[in-house]
């Protein structure tokens, strides 16, 4: 049973390294038949990028309500984009010990080494789009 799993994951991860190598999919080229069912969104690189970097924390950049008693909440407007994604990456790093901390009462426990390598992962594509993201050069 082992061996089917390790050599279906492994199918898979060929599967998806091949695909994501070649060109991207386009909603033109899907069947007809497919169109249907797939929504078809359009993101500029800078928005993609934004998302990504975003997703390292929260997923959405947050928002702020002050809650007194007595009174009608009130909503702060959103702050800027880049405040947003500099928040985002100050507390990706913090996210690594949230992975990690369950595991460190016991050595052996490798639980630890799949969710890490996911966030590695969403390290790199949000690294991979920063130069197209919402960030000034100065």
């Amino acid at each position: 049973m082992r061996k089917r799993v390790k050599s279906a994951c492994g199918f898979v991860a060929a599967l998806l390294a091949a695909t994501s190598l070649s060109s991207p999919l386009q909603a033109e080229d899907l069947p007809d038949y497919m169109k249907g069912l797939v929504s078809v969104t359009e993101s500029t690189p800078a928005d993609t990028a934004n998302a990504n970097l975003l997703a390292l924390f929260s997923g959405a950049g947050g928002n702020f309500t002050l809650y007194q008693p007595g009174k009608a909440p009130v909503s702060a407007p959103p702050v800027p984009i880049v405040y947003q994604i500099l928040k985002s990456v100050g507390h990706s790093t913090m996210a690594l010990t949230e992975v990690v901390s369950p595991f460190l009462s016991s050595a052996n426990d490798q639980g630890w080494v799949g969710p890490a390598l996911a966030y590695r992962s969403r390290l790199q594509t949000a690294l991979d789009g920063i130069d197209a993201a919402s960030i000034p050069a100065d």
